[in-house]
């Protein structure tokens, strides 16, 4: 019985505490959509849910920073949390209208949000605005190597060029050699960009993608029945995997 009369305390203590934190039914509003708008597509790390939300119409804005963006540890489920951010909205003074206008001084809102694979977890929460806190920059994004852009066409003038009964390891050589892939790093770093091709009797798929994040790019192509043509991904579908398991000459031959 005594642990029953201790519940609604505590409860009552961390509503105040929640409470205690500044902010009105508009800062919400603004958190809530500005993370619903950098959800989709799903980022690949910290900084660039961070680099998303400086792009929103209330991140260009001058009331606007982002203060933490942290990665937080997870294994391969999406829906473990992988990012964790801080935001400040800036509300400038409210001067008193008319006799029953409310005034109220200039103010800083501070808001977490956690982040997984499918975007916002839940929604973002008030917290305390830390200290001292300067705004966040995200690192640039890095320059990788790309697709050229005729890489559809180059790959379905290949596909029409092939013999009936294609070499698959033959196929890999010349769509590496037609898009140009650079050579390989001499530091064994893993490459960002890649191919793969399946040959099944006559039909032939092929997938290439170049970069990844939210520089990633696919082509596919496919002969199928002596039919040629090229396949194209949204953002979602190319990040499921290394190449994406729908950017691949399998989803390619299935189109």
């Amino acid at each position: 019985m005594r642990t029953s009369r201790l519940v609604p305390a505590v409860g009552a203590v961390l509503a105040l505490t929640a409470c205690a934190h500044p902010g009105d039914s508009e800062t919400d509003r603004q958190a809530d959509t500005l993370a619903t708008a950098i959800s989709h597509p799903p980022q690949p790390d910290a900084a660039g849910f961070a680099r998303a939300a400086l792009a929103t119409t209330l991140g260009k804005s001058e009331s606007f920073a982002v203060l933490v963006a942290r990665e937080v540890p997870h294994g391969v489920h999406a829906a473990e949390q992988t990012a964790h951010l801080v935001i400040r909205i800036h509300q400038p003074a409210l001067e008193p209208r008319g006799v029953f206008g409310k005034s109220r001084p200039a103010r800083d809102v501070c808001y977490e949000m956690n982040f997984n694979y499918y975007g916002i977890m839940g929604k973002p929460e008030r917290t305390a605005c830390p200290k001292d806190a300067t705004p966040y920059t995200p690192p640039p994004l890095p320059v990788y190597w790309k697709l050229p852009h005729d890489a559809g066409d180059k790959l379905v003038a290949l596909l029409r060029g092939l013999p009936s009964a294609p070499v698959q390891e033959e196929v890999l050589a010349a769509v590496r050699e037609e898009i140009g892939f650079p050579q390989p790093d001499p530091a064994g770093k893993t490459p960002w960009e890649g191919a793969r091709v399946v040959v099944a009797g006559a039909d032939v798929g092929v997938a290439v993608w170049a970069g990844r994040g939210e520089s990633r790019d696919c082509v596919m192509a496919a002969r199928k029945a002596g039919n040629v043509r090229t396949y194209g991904l949204s953002w979602r579908e190319t990040q499921a995997g290394e190449s994406g398991p729908g950017c691949s000459p399998e989803t390619a031959l299935r189109g």
